[in-house]
């Protein structure tokens, strides 16, 4: 009787951990498809944004679901101003200033930035910013293109924020020394097609492709990014 309780308790064991193996797997599938975006049709209504910063945002945006809860909403800028003549290079993605006014961002949820900080459910300005080539972040990203999270209630002029103040601004919201960032990647695809979510499984970082109205000299042209919304750098 001994040896058939032995043997009953250990079949007990194996189907805990094959239940347990099973849960795992699916809730592991279901962590990498949780993440979906829609389309806001509302104008940003943010207690505290400033009159100068909510003039220059875009009527609409993007809204970000993590299953049925809203994760986060997006507001680009109504335009970008973009460098003329500007060419990308492996580590320059995109023609912007560093302190250019790109949008706002409004998180439901408590989220991390590129290098896992945290970031409060609130509301942000989201400013243009690239990585110091200092010797200090060798390695760190594949490009240096950032967003940069600043505190609405200390951003509230729609022009550039000097570097200085941009860096110092954007620690605050992480509430450290280090600016709280979201890294942009390259775009590929057409501009058509967008907005758009794209899972890189390998990195298990999610991100959102959309497009803004960029201006250069006169002219006008539609500037595709790609901003990673979840996920971190490699440790």
């Amino acid at each position: 009787m001994l040896a058939i309780k032995l043997c009953s308790c250990r079949l007990a064991e194996v189907a805990i951990g094959v239940a347990f193996a099973v849960w795992a797997l699916h809730n592991g599938a279901a962590a990498a498809v949780d993440y979906r975006i829609e389309p806001l049709a509302a104008a940003a209504d943010i207690d505290g944004l400033s009159d100068n910063i909510t003039e220059q945002l875009a009527p609409t945006g993007i809204k970000i679901m993590r299953g049925n809860r809203t994760f986060c909403e997006l507001w680009p800028a109504k335009s970008w101003a973009v460098k003329a003549g500007f060419s990308p290079s492996a580590s320059v993605l995109y023609p912007f200033s560093v302190g250019e006014l790109m949008g706002v961002v409004r998180y439901k949820l408590k989220a991390t930035d590129f290098r896992g900080q945290e970031i409060a459910a609130g509301a942000y300005t989201l400013r243009y910013g690239l990585q110091p080539v200092d010797g200090n972040h060798a390695g760190t990203s594949p490009t240096r293109d950032f967003l940069l999270l600043l505190p609405t209630e200390k951003d509230t002029t729609a022009a550039a924020v000097e570097e200085s103040s941009l860096f110092k601004l954007s620690a605050e919201v992480a509430g450290g020394t280090h600016p709280t960032m979201l890294l942009l990647m390259p775009f590929e695809g057409a501009a058509d097609d967008l907005p758009q979510l794209a899972h890189d499984e390998a990195n298990e970082r999610w991100s959102v492709s959309f497009a803004g109205n960029g201006r250069s000299d006169g002219k006008a042209a539609k500037v595709p990014v790609n901003l990673v919304v979840v996920g971190q750098a490699a440790e």
